[in-house]
């Protein structure tokens, strides 16, 4: 499954380099037969690069960086993306800490201005606490405990960035948490959700069991200030990363129906104060705040 995931991250970071290319060209007013006479490649071609379809030589995207006077910022993220590509294909081989199927997913999450999460039975690995990555990583039987849990603590920088962060969580899944972690596990799993959930720009709703017959299999929308929205389902051994426009529209709807079903910010609040201080009161012996 790792040369499947390794080719996704490739076709994703070729497709940022498009997107780029394309925005910083029509930015500068040039049409793609100027570009093709700058890399001396057929109009097809031009396209394809832009489409994220085909590669492009670092020689050809810094002649094409200095042609269309690409500014710094955006300039270093083309070279990165381009040479990380370049070792992607040389070494399809190579890990990262986490599952290699997992790609640039973390990559993807960072750049969204807009994440919209649905998951029916587990807490998804960015609302997780310490503790509960610990407990499930050692459940697993992983060998590289702290790189998994830096890795994915790591992916928990999308909270320090501008932007919509919003979750939606089966009850089932908080069902599942108290069921089969340890209460201290739990209460802190309940104490982390409220926590982030004040954060700027961040919503966690609950869908509670009466709101539906058939929930959807979990999923993630990532949208972008200037490129297509896409999405990405887990499974297994690996993932499937959408971005053609039926595929992402059917998640949209997906998603807007989910968003009908779900209580609302405040509610959720309050059904999780309401659970920690079971949590607090069974542990403790408190009465309930």
């Amino acid at each position: 499954m790792s040369h499947s995931g390794t080719a996704d991250s490739v076709r994703a970071r070729r497709r940022r380099i498009g997107s780029l290319l394309r925005a910083a060209r029509k930015a500068a007013g040039v049409t793609q037969v100027e570009v093709k006479g700058v890399l001396a490649c057929s109009q097809s071609t031009v396209t394809k690069i832009e489409n994220g379809t085909t590669t492009i030589s670092a020689e050809n995207l810094g002649e094409l960086i200095d042609f269309l006077d690409v500014d710094q910022v955006t300039a270093a993220e083309l070279r990165r993306l381009n040479e990380v590509n370049s070792v992607s294909r040389l070494r399809p081989g190579r890990r990262r800490a986490g599952p290699a199927w997992f790609g640039d997913v973390p990559e993807l999450e960072l750049r969204a201005s807009e994440i919209r999460s649905w998951t029916g039975e587990r807490i998804p690995g960015v609302l997780q606490s310490e503790q509960y990555m610990l407990a499930q990583f050692q459940a697993a039987g992983c060998a590289n405990v702290p790189d998994l849990i830096a890795a994915r603590k790591d992916r928990q920088r999308i909270f320090d960035r501008e932007g919509r962060r919003e979750f939606l969580l089966s009850e089932s899944a908080l069902d599942r948490l108290c069921a089969t972690a340890t209460p201290l596990m739990a209460l802190d799993e309940v104490q982390h959700l409220l926590k982030t959930g004040e954060l700027a720009g961040v919503r966690i709703r609950i869908v509670p069991y009466g709101r539906g017959l058939y929930l959807e299999p979990d999923f993630t929308i990532l949208g972008f200030p200037d490129e297509p929205d896409q999405v990405y389902v887990e499974y297994v051994s690996g993932k499937l990363l959408l971005h053609k426009k039926n595929d992402v529209t059917e998640h949209q709807r997906a998603w807007a129906a989910l968003d009908g079903r779900a209580a609302t910010a405040a509610e959720s609040a309050r059904f999780l104060v309401a659970l920690r201080d079971r949590l607090d009161a069974s542990l403790f012996g408190k009465a309930a705040r």
